[in-house]
C-alpha cells in the first residue's frame, strides 16, 4: 500500500509531484521496515515518515530534487505487512 502525500508547494498538490511507499526486507531473520520517498518536484523536499506499526516517532528525511530518499522505521519485525505514510513540504 502507499500513500500519496499532497502537502506542500501549489505545485506539488496540483502535480502530485511526490509518492510514498513501504518495502519489507528480510534479511538476519527478521524484516526491516523501509519507508521510500520519490520526489518528481523541481524542489528538495523535507519529508517525514511513519508506518501503521511505528506511527511515532516520525522519521525525518530530506530528498533532493527529482530524487530518492528512504529510512529503515523499524530494523527487526517478525512481520513483513505494514503501510507507510509521509508528508513532505517544498524546503
Amino acid at each position: 500500500d502507499s500513500f500519496i502525500g499532497l502537502v506542500g508547494s501549489e505545485m506539488c498538490i496540483r502535480d502530485s509531484c511526490y509518492s510514498v511507499h513501504g518495502e519489507a526486507r528480510y534479511g538476519a531473520f527478521a524484516y526491516k521496515h523501509v519507508v521510500i520517498v520519490t520526489n518528481r518536484c523541481d524542489v528538495e523536499l523535507q519529508c517525514e515518515v511513519w508506518t501503521d506499526v511505528d506511527p511515532t516517532p516520525r522519521q525525518r528525511l530530506t530528498v533532493g530534487p527529482k530524487g530518492t530518499g528512504e529510512v529503515i522505521v523499524r530494523a527487526t519485525s517478525p512481520a513483513r505487512a505494514f503501510k507507510a505514510f509521509g508528508e513532505c513540504t517544498a524546503k
